[in-house]
């Protein structure tokens, strides 16, 4: 939003309507969902986000997404300043995603082609700070001369000096009145001057858990990458009196723990689950992966061939989670043409970019009357957790390989980082967020105490040893499938059950 009274009417005359606003949902209300701050907020015409914030202030718990707390920019100052004061519990949930997020907010990066952009901008418009931009290219132009395609540096000195320069310059610039240039210009400088004072931020409170690197791919980018956020998350964390971190999938618990800022003195607690596992099937091919060797129409069609066979052991709502948009596709273009029968069946697939009303439409096609539609989703996506369908709205969930995140440059430098500390660094930085979206898809199936379901692996991998002291304990007991047998065990399972 463009929060000035030139573009929002209600950021008009806001101070002056926002008191009535708060007395009125104050004193008519006792839950500030969404909705009622929407409502009340368009009566008295005031802003919804402020209004939200006000009523914060007067609830006894507030329900936000990470940042509001962890935030080093966004955390609501209002409660946690300097010289605010309070006796506040954190209560994190689904936290095994804290950590990537964590590290996103206390890492920062700086793209040569956007400072090169900016300066093409503001070069008719402001001659200093194009000064100072060109300046801060050049510094980073030498560092793209030393890179082939990643260069990990100890510092960056020079490159931060004309960074200092630049960011007093923009400084200049957002100071000056907003008639003198269009208001495109000033988000364009506004964008990049965020970007470059977090960016600065970092710098303050880089530590030994960091490595610095440069990386020339589509673009030249120079990134202070936070590995171990736990430093920082501590921090924060003392700013409550207690702090309870809780999930499905926080396992192995000591890597979770030991990384999101938890002391040994800390608490553990493994909760036993309700559920009867006499309900659910768990099996595992033998037969089938995803190594990126064995990737090709050949697999693709057995791959195909196991998702026909579980689907067709019993009518209902099924989800199969890919490594990839790519092989999504290979594999359904297969599958519709050589087993799906649109009289009886329903594919759908989510696609890479969807809005928020498209996620909510495919949610919806779960629900009702139908009973056997087949979804492809991405591992790790949207789909694959925080996502409700309990009972008969999803009965079975196919989950194709392993979950590793790809090969790239930052998961490198983060296995070796952590080889060189003492830990198994593939492990880290691959295996273990992997196999938490694989925990996080399978427990797509299971919401409820009453619910029935397969869950089927299909990755020979998961016969490893090193992957099974990995898994939950509830998942002792299970089937070891090839493409011939797997129809057989599903057909007993549902029989029994």
């Amino acid at each position: 939003c463009d929060c000035n009274p030139k573009a929002c009417p209600r950021a008009k005359g806001h101070l002056d309507r926002i008191n009535d606003a708060l007395f009125d949902v104050l004193t008519h209300e006792s839950d500030f969902s969404r909705d009622i701050i929407e409502n009340y907020a368009q009566t008295h015409q005031v802003c919804p986000f402020e209004l939200a914030l006000d009523i914060s202030l007067f609830s006894d718990g507030v329900i936000c997404d990470y940042n509001y707390a962890f935030d080093p920019h966004v955390y609501l100052r209002r409660f946690f300043a300097e010289g605010n004061s309070g006796r506040y519990i954190f209560l994190v949930d689904e936290a095994h995603n804290l950590l990537d997020r964590s590290r996103e907010m206390y890492s920062a990066d700086l793209v040569l082609e956007e400072v090169k952009q900016l300066r093409s901008l503001v070069v008719n418009v402001d001659t200093k700070l194009a000064t100072s931009l060109g300046s801060l290219s050049r510094q980073m132009q030498k560092l793209k001369k030393q890179c082939d395609s990643h260069l990990l540096l100890a510092d960056y000195n020079e490159v931060s000096k004309a960074l200092g320069r630049a960011v007093t310059k923009l400084e200049a610039f957002l100071e000056r009145d907003r008639n003198e240039f269009t208001d495109s210009v000033r988000k364009d400088v506004l964008d990049f001057y965020f970007k470059a004072a977090h960016f600065q931020y970092v710098e303050g409170i880089r530590d030994e858990r960091y490595r610095i690197y440069c990386e020339k791919d589509e673009c030249f980018r120079l990134k202070q990458l936070c590995i171990d956020p736990s430093f920082n998350l501590e921090n924060v964390m003392l700013r409550a009196v207690s702090c309870i971190l809780f999930s499905a999938t926080l396992l192995p618990i000591q890597y979770y723990k030991g990384l999101l800022g938890g002391k040994a003195e800390d608490f553990e607690i493994y909760a036993n689950s309700v559920f009867d596992t006499k309900k659910r099937a768990l099996c595992i091919g033998r037969d089938v992966t995803s190594r990126y060797t064995r990737r090709g129409e050949k697999e693709y069609r057995k791959m195909s061939a196991y998702i026909s066979q579980i689907v067709s052991k019993r009518p209902g709502n099924y989800m199969v989670f890919f490594p990839s948009f790519a092989m999504l596709e290979q594999v359904r273009s297969i599958y519709e043409m050589d087993y799906i029968n649109p009289m009886t069946q329903e594919l759908i697939a989510q696609k890479e970019k969807m809005s928020e009303e498209e996620r909510e439409f495919f949610l919806s096609r779960f629900t009702g009357d139908r009973n056997n539609l087949l979804a492809f989703c991405v591992l790790g996506g949207i789909f694959s957790e925080g996502i409700d369908l309990a009972g008969q709205k999803l009965i079975g969930a196919i989950i194709i390989g392993n979950g590793m995140p790809g090969i790239s440059v930052e998961r490198d430098i983060m296995r070796d980082y952590f080889d060189e500390n003492g830990y198994s660094g593939f492990d880290y930085a691959y295996k273990i967020p992997g196999l938490n979206k694989v925990e996080q898809a399978a427990g797509r199936v299971i919401r409820t105490s009453e619910d029935t379901g397969v869950i089927i692996l299909l990755e020979e991998r998961f016969l490893e040893a090193h992957y099974q002291t990995m898994f939950p304990k509830e998942w002792s007991d299970r089937f070891v499938v090839d493409e011939r047998n797997v129809g057989q065990v599903l057909s007993e399972f549902w029989h029994q059950i």
